[in-house]
């Protein structure tokens, strides 16, 4: 089946690019950046890249009030507020108070620990003690047991 692409007799037969070729495929690659840089900064720097009609937007002016008819305004006198103060807040703290201090939380009332039964061992033993009859369990060796009379017993 004939293959595609360059066979081998070709393949050994190319020869190994020179000096030359090698110094003109990097002046290529440096001059397409170059270039590719210089196109991208005009098209970055021209702006919108729009038409030319665009109109510079001034500031508007500002409307005057004038007396809207029928008699003047009466003058009113002048109202003198005193200055304000700003007080400097108290050496070492970080901000002055604005609002006053919030009441104490209560302390919360102590937990009553009320102490759970013991469990008990947790496997039974045949013939000791249980809690009351028609518990299961099992044993160490995982063999039911239940509870008969007051003590642990085989199931069956």
């Amino acid at each position: 089946m004939p293959r595609l692409g360059f066979s081998d007799s070709e393949s050994r037969h190319r020869k190994a690019p020179t000096e030359r070729e090698k110094f003109l495929f990097v002046v290529k690659v440096v001059a397409f950046v170059v270039v590719t840089g210089v196109v991208g900064g005009v098209l970055l720097l021209s702006g919108s890249g729009g038409g030319g009609d665009e109109v510079a937007v001034s500031d508007p002016a500002v409307p005057t009030i004038t007396g809207s008819g029928g008699s003047e305004p009466e003058q009113q006198p002048e109202r003198r507020e005193p200055p304000a103060t700003i007080v400097a807040p108290a050496a070492g703290t970080e901000t002055a108070v604005i609002t006053p201090k919030a009441e104490p939380r209560p302390k919360p009332k102590p937990r009553i620990v009320v102490p759970r039964p013991d469990p008990g061992p947790p496997f039974a033993r045949r013939g000791q003690p249980c809690p009351r009859d028609g518990v299961f369990s099992f044993t160490k060796k995982y063999e039911p047991l239940v509870c008969r009379n007051g003590r642990w017993d085989r199931l069956l």
